[in-house]
């Protein structure tokens, strides 16, 4: 069974991958009023790992 054929799945090329990431962080960070900063991003992915790995 193809998965793709069956429209299950999609495959992009690596560089698509990529491209279509960075468009969708340009679209949050338009509707984003104050854009964080990277130590916002670090401080709330370490709080997220603290929360998961305490269980």
């Amino acid at each position: 069974m193809d998965l793709a054929n069956l429209n299950l799945i999609s495959i992009k090329s690596d560089s698509d991958s990529k491209k279509e990431f960075k468009n969708s962080l340009k679209k949050l960070r338009l509707n984003y009023i104050n854009e964080p900063t990277l130590e916002d991003i670090k401080k709330e992915v370490e709080a997220v790992r603290k929360l998961r790995y305490e269980k």
